[in-house]
């Protein structure tokens, strides 16, 4: 009897534990869009904002110089239309990160910032 009340045990907390619900940890970045497409923004750290000229520069320039600060963000399209290169964006983001470079996400929600 105790060995199957060990083995239930053993079972409930194997399941228990095995929850892909994160309630309390949602990550969220803050950067600069340097490039869009139909459903996605490319998005570098904010940290790195004052060596970046988006006139002047290649998006590959600019990878090569915020390496590894760089991710996509996938969205819905009426979501990426709201946004243009140049735009300061924090995104929450939704899931898990692909960590290609540039990194790959999708987002739970994007907001402006605003100076």
């Amino acid at each position: 009897m105790y060995k199957w009340i060990a083995i239930l045990t053993f079972f409930l907390l194997i399941a228990g534990g095995c929850s892909s619900e994160d309630k309390g940890n949602e990550t969220a970045i803050e950067g600069l869009v340097i490039d869009k497409s139909e459903n996605r923004l490319l998005i570098v750290s904010a940290a790195d904002r004052a060596e970046i000229n988006l006139q002047e520069q290649t998006v590959e320039e600019i990878l090569g110089m915020v390496s590894p600060d760089a991710i996509w963000i996938s969205a819905p399209v009426s979501t990426i239309e709201q946004y243009d290169t140049g735009d300061e964006v924090r995104v929450t983001i939704e899931g898990g990160v692909n960590t290609s470079y540039p990194a790959q996400a999708s987002a739970k929600s994007i907001d402006p910032i605003h100076e």
